[in-house]
């Protein structure tokens, strides 16, 4: 707030000055006219750049983004035209009467007027578009800055998850018994954890990732759940097609389904119910019945907030979350191709 004003009141004593000492002779005026006529210009030029700015502003607001200039620029120059030039205008009536004492021999030079309109209308303009041009620069380098950081938190809680020592030990676990009951399925539970990892790996590597790649990586981690879990876990998917080439932060659903089986109980007696499915042609739902365990285990929610922050400053719709007593939904938008 302190800069506008800062800056306002700036532009105005300099139009001000030389509003007065270019259009009046002084020689000929008296003490009170000089004073008169110095609250009158404060005052012309007081209305003009707070009601300039008013209309900016909003315009600021209304196409805030860097690729809006040129509709921001466009309405705000017009409407600041018109204002400029009937506040030069209404001017003239309180100047006449005070130098001349009616206004019997008020005329007015329209060219002089809309001229003058014009100029201080672009230099108005040019003056807080400067202004608000630097602070959108500066906030489009910090929320870059903010973006890299995630992303960079991202792959740090990625790496953590390779080496989870808990994900592992229930892995090896899982294939430990199936190498002594069932050598065949052993085989390809090895196949389907190396591409989960295959695919952890490659996410390091990539910010975005389409619908497509990351359903094909939840059905190898599916595979890996199925045979920790059998029939406790069930996982459906009804995506349409023709958006399997929409993008989504990298590693999105497996932090997701992830969470869901961190959080619920899992049994044959008490299946957990994920479903993954597109709304509209822009949204993608996750679901699940909620049926949480009753261990004390804090969760600080990192992978939801951080899905969750990645969205906003890529400038995509915010991701909703909805929870009730039976069911968890997540809402994540989908970005183009």
């Amino acid at each position: 707030m302190r800069r506008p004003l800062a800056l306002k009141l700036i532009i105005i004593f300099l139009l001000s000055a030389l509003n007065l000492t270019g259009d009046y002779d002084w020689g000929r005026t008296n003490a009170t006219q000089e004073f008169l006529m110095v609250l009158t210009t404060l005052g012309r030029w007081g209305v003009t750049l707070f009601g300039a700015y008013a209309i900016i502003h909003w315009y600021q607001r209304r196409y805030p983004q860097a690729d809006q200039n040129l509709n921001r620029r466009r309405g705000a120059f017009v409407f600041v035209l018109l204002l400029c030039f009937a506040t030069s205008v209404a001017s003239d009536f309180p100047e006449e009467l005070i130098l001349q004492g009616d206004l019997d021999e008020l005329g007015f030079n329209w060219v002089n007027h809309i001229f003058g309109a014009v100029l201080v209308s672009i230099i108005v303009l040019g003056v807080f578009e400067l202004n608000y041009t630097g602070q959108l620069n500066a906030r489009l380098v910090a929320e870059k800055q903010e973006l890299e950081r995630l992303q960079l938190q991202s792959r740090y809680e990625s790496l953590k998850s390779q080496v989870d020592p808990h994900f592992l030990f229930n892995s090896l676990n899982t294939l430990s018994a199936l190498i002594r009951t069932d050598p065949k399925r052993a085989e390809q539970f090895v196949e389907e954890l190396s591409r989960v990892y295959r695919y952890l790996l490659r996410g390091r590597e990539h910010d975005l990732s389409s619908l497509e790649d990351e359903l094909e990586f939840i059905r190898s981690y599916e595979h890996l759940l199925k045979t920790r879990f059998g029939k406790g876990f069930v996982l459906n998917i009804a995506v349409d097609e023709h958006l399997l080439g929409r993008r989504l932060p990298a590693q999105a659903l497996q932090l997701l389904v992830e969470n869901t089986v961190k959080h619920n109980v899992i049994s044959e007696a008490q299946p957990l119910t994920v479903t993954i499915r597109t709304v509209g042609n822009d949204r993608l739902e996750v679901h699940n019945n909620l049926q949480r365990r009753n261990s004390r285990m804090h969760s600080n929610k990192v992978g939801l907030v951080n899905i969750t922050e990645r969205f906003r400053l890529l400038g995509a719709p915010s991701v909703q979350v909805e929870e009730t007593a039976t069911d968890f939904h997540v809402i994540l938008p989908l970005l183009g191709e």
